[in-house]
């Protein structure tokens, strides 16, 4: 009898989290970042040109934050080309090489839980590469940088699309964060672009 209820809880259970998992992708806008803490730089350039040349995989489903539109956000945010120069100030190009999500399950580590398949994590590797250029007005590549991060963050297989959209928010934030200083002193120490 015991064994019926069981099963019975079981079925009931895992009913709910297949019919809740096809409505986890309707309601609101997703929520957009905006870098509006990032302190912007003018240079010293007559253009500033931000394109994705990556080839990533397709995201996975439940990402709702594209790092691609995050980092050309990001950058065209970061730099200002100044007013005053001309052509011969040549440009800054920045490449994003890559800006790609990986996502694995891991199952629970616990013995009850791991034989109701219950309580596994989604793992995220998240990797960013972008390539900064500083090109004369003949096109010539006067200093070049490559910058690289990545962040993993782990999140219950159960948590809620809130949940799971504020972890990815925090997640690219903090991949831009841990870049930030490593661009500013690229442009303004090791380029000299600062505009006066």
């Amino acid at each position: 009898m015991i064994r019926f209820v069981y099963y019975g809880l079981i079925c009931v259970v895992l009913t709910g989290c297949f019919f809740s998992s096809n409505r986890v992708w309707s309601g609101l806008p997703m929520p957009q970042q905006t870098f509006a803490h990032v302190e912007p730089i003018r240079l010293n350039v007559a253009r500033i040109e931000v394109t994705d040349v990556s080839n990533n995989p397709p995201l996975p489903q439940d990402f709702t934050v594209s790092p691609v539109d995050a980092a050309i956000q990001y950058f065209s945010k970061k730099m200002k080309a100044s007013e005053h120069a001309g052509p011969q100030h040549g440009i800054v190009l920045v490449q994003i090489e890559e800006a790609s999500v990986v996502k694995e399950h891991k199952d629970a580590s616990g013995f009850f839980a791991s034989k109701l398949g219950v309580g596994g994590l989604d793992a995220y590797h998240m990797r960013l590469r972008v390539s900064i250029e500083y090109r004369d007005q003949n096109n010539d590549l006067l200093h070049g940088k490559v910058i690289n991060a990545d962040r993993k963050f782990s999140i219950s297989e159960h948590s809620s699309l809130a949940k799971r959209e504020d972890a990815q928010l925090k997640s690219i934030e903090a991949v831009f964060d841990k870049i930030d200083d490593e661009v500013t002193r690229t442009l303004l120490e090791e380029m000299r672009l600062g505009a006066l």
